[in-house]
């Protein structure tokens, strides 16, 4: 199972811009909160402090194409005189990228890489069906905590906001609102490491705020690629002399 904490995103800007839907929107929390491009297709540039990983959440794309870019193009000085310059070119590489799209039409992208070590660049081709408007909810971009899949038995489950009333007849009137995903797993975590991460330096410092998770490393159902938040808070059960059962509970955030 792997997280994104923290967001070390420092700009982040996209060729096309319909001025009610900023590119700033994906930088917060909600995410119907989106960007939109003027057209189908753009492209997104994010600059980041430190990171091996991006994932992208409440989108319609259909493709995307992810390129990490590292250095700068330039002249650079080396040696103990001014008048030894060499030309330094960036390195740009294209990534990986993992796809999932929802019956809902909404799609979920991740892609992993190599951190520089260093500040470094993505550039984000994203493109939706001909005829629509391409729309970003979320974009988290930083650091990747790797865990332990979770247990086999994870529940996945479904919580509708609906208007759900009994009518003074005895009818029924339901007039749909959004449904969206829970899921409740249980992780078999080293405790003097992984635990106390999980527990200390994720779910401590972000609290209820929502956070980028992709659950599960071994198989290919990529829609467990979610943008979800604690339900309740986390807690660990130590039934183990150097294991820990994190028991955790989740609420996807669209």
């Amino acid at each position: 199972m792997k997280i994104i904490y923290p967001d070390n995103t420092v700009t982040i800007t996209a060729t096309e811009e319909n001025s009610n839907f900023p590119i700033a929107n994906v930088q917060d929390d909600h995410p119907k909160k989106v960007w939109k491009a003027t057209s189908n297709d753009a492209i997104v540039t994010l600059t980041a402090s430190s990171g091996s990983v991006v994932a992208i959440y409440g989108t319609n794309a259909t493709s995307a194409t992810i390129k990490s870019r590292s250095g700068a193009v330039g002249v650079a000085w080396s040696g103990p005189s001014w008048d030894s310059p060499s030309w330094v070119t960036e390195s740009l590489t294209t990534e990986t990228v993992t796809l999932a799209a929802l019956a809902t039409g909404q799609t979920a992208i991740w892609a992993e890489f190599t951190d520089p070590g260093t500040s470094f660049g993505l550039e984000m081709t994203l493109a939706s069906a001909a005829g629509t408007t391409l729309q970003v909810g979320v974009i988290r971009c930083g650091t990747l905590r790797d865990f332990r899949d979770a247990a086999y038995g994870i529940q996945e489950g479904l919580e509708d906001f609906s208007i759900r009333k009994e009518l003074n007849n005895g009818a029924q009137y339901y007039r749909k609102r959004d449904i969206i995903r829970t899921f409740d797993l249980e992780l078999v975590e080293d405790r003097a490491s992984d635990f106390y991460t999980f527990m200390h330096n994720v779910a401590l410092l972000r609290g209820g705020a929502p956070l980028a998770w992709r659950l599960s490393e071994r198989v290919t159902d990529w829609q467990w690629i979610v943008y979800a938040a604690f339900a309740d808070m986390p807690f660990g059960t130590h039934r183990h002399p150097s294991h820990t059962i994190i028991s955790i509970k989740l609420k996807e955030v669209i």
